[in-house]
């Protein structure tokens, strides 16, 4: 009996067929491998290339026309001619392969090209906008309109100046004085002079009310003064000094504080030199109260740029270091570095130490100063920022530099303005400087030219992972 009659089924088997495959057949799929993955390796990098060529080809493009346009109002100047030459440069570079080497040659005549086609706009004797924080206000000489302030706005004499109760803007003057104007001010410019044949150089204005800060600097050899006036009193600086001038309308009563440098008071046909480190008020033109500051305390912790991380550094401690006289201290938190809003305001902290709620993820700024039993405020320490991060910000896998572009660099008498964005939440040094980022990564700084003629100026900027971008500058000056 067979077994298909008795229902019985066989195991099912799985049948091996062998292929025989030639060499000659293995070698010619390896080399069909090969050139498939040489070709692709061939277009990345090819594509790789040409958008490093594009980006070239565009930097040349934009610092020639801007060469061009320089070229034909100030033919035969030195920064002109350095313009050129960076521009030749790169024209080397990008015909040598040398994309990068392009691009930045081909900004640093851009640069160089923008900067005398700014001059036009600013004159010798313009006050430049630098930062604006809230609502910052301009009148015009001879108009009636107030239009709102921007940064890169250029000033002249008879313009105002005016901030709302939340506004504050920073002023870079062509005389080297950099003027912070607080919250509740109006400012006018009287005066911009320069006489360059006899190295001489005033600045006059008129504080109707509110209050600002003044650091002066002039180069050696220049006669330089800077004045503000208000019904009270005129304060003269010269030199490299410092200082802050404040003005009650209502209550007819300026006060004066002197912080470094020369300093005068000249108030009911008098002049008055002004020691460091002093504050005078004055009412009908006379000094009515005279006083000594307190000094500014020294910062402990914690240290200027700290990231904490939330939620688990979600609890930050500030601390100083104690002042001789200080009877207790105020301290001021704020996302803005201006402190024109303030996110925490203690006037009377008796301890050397604050433990802060939990702060929102975001950048934050933090000063101190003492006071005493009278009463009397003293110097503010230097502002110091540190960050609160919501989540983990290092990638170990991360090897990409940050990105860094350097916008624009202005020069105002022998001061550079410089915009750019590098990647949020890196860190950034000009010439070796720390810089303030905002959270998106954008900055504004203000470095000071150390000589005449060219200067070259580094930027360096660092990821949370340690890579690194270096980019380079250049910016032109001749006041010295």
């Amino acid at each position: 009996m067979n077994d298909a009659r008795q229902g019985v089924r066989r195991p099912s088997t799985v049948a091996v067929e062998w292929v025989y495959v030639r060499y000659r057949t293995v070698l010619a799929l390896l080399a069909v491998v090969v050139l498939a993955a040489g070709g692709s390796a061939w277009w990345w990098l090819a594509d790789r290339g040409g958008a490093d060529r594009d980006a070239a080809d565009r930097a040349i493009a934009r610092a020639e026309e801007l060469v061009a346009r320089a070229r034909e109002r100030h033919a035969g100047t030195e920064p002109l001619a350095r313009a050129e030459e960076h521009l030749a440069t790169a024209r080397e570079a990008r015909s040598a392969g040398d994309w990068a080497g392009a691009v930045d040659e081909a900004e640093a005549a851009a640069l160089l090209a923008r900067e005398l086609l700014d001059q036009e706009g600013t004159g010798e004797t313009g006050v430049r906008v630098v930062r604006v924080e809230g609502d910052v206000r301009i009148k015009r000489a001879g108009q009636f309109l107030w239009e709102a302030a921007t940064e890169r706005m250029v000033l002249h004499e008879g313009d105002q100046v005016r901030t709302g109760s939340d506004g504050t803007a920073r002023l870079l003057y062509f005389d080297g004085a950099m003027m912070t104007v607080s919250p509740g001010t109006l400012l006018e410019i009287r005066e911009l002079f320069r006489d360059q044949g006899a190295r001489r150089q005033r600045v006059a204005e008129r504080l109707a009310w509110g209050r600002l800060r003044a650091a002066t600097q002039a180069p050696p050899g220049i006669d330089s003064v800077h004045e503000v006036a208000t019904e009270n009193v005129r304060v003269r600086a010269g030199g490299n000094s410092e200082f802050e001038v404040g003005h009650d309308r209502e209550a007819g009563r300026s006060e004066v504080v002197s912080l470094a440098g020369e300093v005068h008071l000249a108030t009911g046909g008098r002049d008055v030199p002004l020691p460091e480190n002093t504050r005078v008020a004055l009412e009908g033109g006379k000094i009515v109260e005279q006083e000594r500051l307190l000094a500014p305390p020294d910062l402990v912790a914690p240290p200027d740029q700290k990231a904490f991380l939330a939620p688990r550094e979600a609890q930050v401690s500030l601390s100083w270091g104690p002042v001789t006289g200080a009877a207790f201290y105020h301290l001021v938190l704020a996302t803005r570095p201006f402190f024109a809003q303030a996110t925490l305001d203690l006037d009377h902290v008796a301890r050397t130490s604050v433990e802060l709620p939990p702060l929102a993820p975001g950048t934050y700024y933090w000063r101190v100063a003492a006071v005493d039993r009278k009463g009397n405020e003293g110097r503010w320490s230097p502002v110091r920022r540190f960050r609160v991060l919501g989540s983990e910000f290092r990638d170990p896998d991360d090897r990409t530099p940050p990105a860094l572009e350097v916008r624009e660099i202005l020069v105002v008498g022998a001061n550079a303005i410089i915009h750019g964005r590098t990647e949020p939440g890196a860190l950034l040094w000009i010439d070796g400087e720390r810089v303030d980022l905002e959270d998106d990564g954008s900055f504004t700084w203000v470095i000071r030219l150390r000589r005449d003629g060219e200067n070259r100026i580094s930027f360096l900027a660092q990821d949370a992972a340690g890579n690194e971008t270096r980019r380079t500058g250049y910016a032109y000056v001749d006041v010295y």
